[in-house]
């Protein structure tokens, strides 16, 4: 390759990851997200803001408080990088239980106001037998201001039940499924 060619391609190169990067921004700026992970269908999700209250099972974005339980999950690779404070991507999750709720856990999972949650069951350890973190909430009342988010899609699902609420003052907004990749439900 001639230093001209090499010049063209590596000009070509730093435009070309230019424009995506751009193509990024103008889709984070229009509220659209990609869900990679699979506590919820993965696919395209559109954010928009909030306009009433919350309702349980409403699917939220938000920004992971900075947290001892989150800065264990980031170094464990269950978080990927992102805008929000810690360097942390917002996740999307289902609202579970709302101001007022009773969060109940049993063996069999955790319950809201006596009702099981689906595949809400907490493991001990993550896939490589490191022991995973718990809030210690077995009956707590939710706050005023906070929520609990849990998926019922996937039970593998880093959720409330190893990281307790969230403050609502995190959440970016409420997520609504565009486009999605898998149409099957995930043991």
């Amino acid at each position: 390759m001639t230093t001209k060619a090499a010049r063209t391609f590596a000009l070509q190169a730093w435009l070309g990851m230019g424009l995506f990067a751009a193509l990024i921004l103008c889709a984070h700026s229009a509220g659209l997200r990609v869900n990679e992970s699979p506590s919820l269908p993965i696919g395209i999700w559109r954010v928009s803001p909030i306009e009433r209250d919350l309702r349980r099972g409403d699917i939220v974005s938000f920004c992971p408080p900075d947290t001892p339980a989150f800065r264990q999950a980031w170094r464990r690779g269950y978080l990927s990088a992102g805008h929000c404070e810690g360097g942390y991507e917002p996740l999307l999750k289902p609202v579970a239980a709302i101001a007022g709720d009773r969060v109940s856990g049993t063996d069999d999972g955790i319950s809201i106001n006596g009702r099981l949650i689906a595949s809400s069951k907490s493991l001990n350890r993550d896939g490589l037998g490191r022991i995973l973190p718990s809030p210690g909430a077995h009956d707590v009342i939710v706050a005023k201001g906070e929520v609990w988010v849990i998926s019922s899609y996937n039970s593998l699902s880093f959720d409330s039940r190893y990281f307790g609420p969230v403050p609502i003052s995190r959440i970016e907004g409420l997520a609504h499924p565009l486009f999605i990749l898998d149409s099957l439900r995930h043991p």
